[in-house]
């Protein structure tokens, strides 16, 4: 699945269309590496939570900390990379 950045969010081609809402002042969950002992602790909770929601990564392979976006399909966890790309396109608008 191929994800393209957009102004108001990004796009996953051929599965749907993603628009942030917010993005919150205080938008780190937790460190990667403390998202993946809560994701072992509570396996029904964390069994969808294994990528980054916006460019698909394994938080396996990713280090910083994971952020909370806003948008209109629900709450999505993303990296800090992705979320340096989503503020740099928001403040675009």
């Amino acid at each position: 699945m191929k994800v393209t950045l957009t102004s108001k969010g990004w796009d996953e081609v051929s599965v749907s269309r993603i628009e942030i809402t917010s993005i919150p002042y205080e938008h780190t969950l937790h460190s990667v590496k403390g998202w993946l002992d809560f994701n072992k602790r509570h396996p029904k909770i964390g069994r969808k939570r294994k990528t980054c929601n916006c460019c698909k990564k394994s938080w396996k392979k990713l280090n910083g900390s994971v952020n909370l976006i806003f948008t209109n399909k629900g709450n999505k966890a993303v990296c800090d990379s992705c979320l340096q790309k989503i503020k740099e396109s928001w403040l675009e608008k």
